[in-house]
């Protein structure tokens, strides 16, 4: 029996695993995957309470996973092509270099402001509402946080290819491992700045009062998580 995946391909298929498919049949699925990302995430993980309202929190959430789904999507292709080939010919070193040191800082930065309890009580107080001091929050979600998790793991995996299945010819281009040297020695210092500073920027004011009791012992000006300006009084 043919295989498959030998005989030439009409511009209308697209071939996954030997399978052929057409082209307006896979776009069809890619959308029902990308919806069923979206609606399932976006209504079983619940948020922090961002918005003001539950109906505007949860289409926020569907949105949210739908552009995660969406961008996701577009890191497995380099690596199961690469997964096939047993080669990176052809792959832009540089490109996946910057691309997995940009994850990292974003991943960083999500994971602060959604998980950190400290950075969220700094954030309040520089942003208080002018009069009666009320909070605002960052607007970073679970799947902001999602995202930049799955797309620091995923965009790692190029990178470790070029050493399982060889370099070849290219080379990474020394500016850019340079740029890239330079972010790891800024990453790493900055945390170990912050880790002898408790956690916090020297001189800013303790999260919570003395005796701990988490978020719900902070500040009466910053008595809700609600994104954007919210009364602190009633």
């Amino acid at each position: 029996m043919a295989d498959p995946a030998a005989a030439p391909v009409d511009v209308t298929d697209v071939v996954f695993g030997g399978v052929r498919v057409r082209k307006p049949v896979a776009v069809a699925l890619g959308c029902a995957v990308v919806a069923a990302v979206a609606l399932v995430l976006g209504f079983s993980v619940g948020g922090k309470g961002e918005d003001p309202t539950p109906w505007v929190e949860r289409v926020s959430s569907v949105i949210g996973w739908g552009y995660f789904a969406c961008w996701s999507m577009s890191f497995y292709p380099q690596i199961y092509l690469n997964w096939v080939r047993k080669t990176v010919d052809g792959m832009s070193f540089d490109f996946q270099l910057l691309n997995v040191t940009g994850f990292v800082g974003y991943a960083l930065f999500n994971v602060g402001y959604y998980y950190s309890d400290a950075v969220r009580e700094d954030y309040c107080k520089a942003y208080a509402a002018p009069g009666d001091g009320a909070c605002r929050t960052p607007g970073v979600r679970a799947n902001d946080v999602f995202f930049s998790l799955h797309g620091l793991a995923l965009s790692s995996v190029p990178v470790a290819q070029i050493f399982v299945y060889g370099q070849g010819s290219q080379r990474f281009h020394p500016a850019v491992a340079a740029a890239v040297a330079c972010a790891a020695a800024f990453f790493t210092g900055w945390a170990v700045y912050l880790a002898a500073a408790g956690g916090r920027y020297p001189g800013a004011a303790p999260a919570f009062p003395a005796g701990g009791g988490g978020w719900a012992a902070r500040p009466t000006s910053c008595a809700t998580r609600g994104r954007g300006w919210t009364s602190s009084q009633g």
